[in-house]
């Protein structure tokens, strides 16, 4: 995700002050990673709340574990929820977030 979104002029930090989205890449297994990965997502949506962040994506193991879930729980909190096969499409939920709309450009294949 991290390429995909520098890849496509995003900076990136680890610092959720300074996004403008909030990607919280979370673990579903273990009790203590599940209550870590809930409590970034809320401490994500306070930022949105307060104005400091436009977005909160919520990725990873618990979203994929948990997705039904987590739709119907986090509604609020989260903007998207992506399951481990939509992470490749995250530009594309970045982007909507943010308002950016993007020309794509597509080279047909193949050429002579």
């Amino acid at each position: 995700m991290l390429g995909l979104l520098g890849g496509n002029d995003y900076g990136l930090t680890t610092d959720p002050l300074e996004a403008d989205v909030v990607i919280v890449n979370t673990c579903g297994f273990i009790g203590p990673a599940k209550e870590e990965s809930v409590d970034a997502i809320l401490a994500a949506h306070r930022l949105r709340r307060e104005g400091r962040c436009r977005g909160v994506v919520v990725t990873g193991c618990l979203s994929q574990r948990y997705e039904t879930d987590l739709r119907q729980e986090l509604a609020e909190e989260a903007d998207e929820i992506l399951t481990l096969s939509q992470e490749t499409d995250i530009v594309r939920y970045v982007d909507r977030l943010l308002g950016r709309d993007r020309e794509r450009y597509i080279d047909s294949l193949p050429r002579l």
